[in-house]
């Protein structure tokens, strides 16, 4: 449920804001597109900020406070590493971030939060504004 909820919550806010316009497209350069944000873009960022970051966070904090204190960090970081787009877009991105977090921490595996940022990702590229209106 988390896996389809996030791209939905991330896009509709991302929209609401102002930040994206519907604009459904299939340029030519598509599939390099989705190959390279997988690889250099999805993979890249949930490695650190889920696989690192959250699970490094998650075994100092057991047993300490509450377990969604991790996945709560490791979004506003996520955010704030997206706050070149603007405070609106570093809001979207901590939203989508906690949306990852959630899945990593559900699932305890790292594939299906790389999943749902693709996921989220790839509906951005094809059916928005790319990668947002200046």
């Amino acid at each position: 449920m988390v896996l389809i909820m996030t791209p939905c919550l991330a896009l509709g806010l991302a929209l609401v804001l102002g930040l994206i316009q519907f604009d459904v497209k299939l340029p030519n350069f598509w599939l390099a597109f989705l190959g390279i944000n997988l690889l250099f873009t999805c993979v890249a960022e949930e490695a650190f900020f889920r696989g690192f970051l959250q699970r490094e966070l998650s075994i100092w904090l057991a047993g300490k406070t509450c377990i969604w204190v991790a996945p709560i960090v490791s979004a506003m970081l996520f955010g704030i590493a997206h706050m070149g787009g603007g405070v609106e877009y570093a809001i979207v991105a901590s939203v989508a971030g906690l949306g990852y977090g959630g899945v990593y921490y559900l699932t305890k595996r790292i594939e299906y939060a790389i999943l749902c940022h693709f996921i989220l990702n790839g509906l951005h590229f094809l059916f928005f504004t790319y990668p947002m209106l200046a």
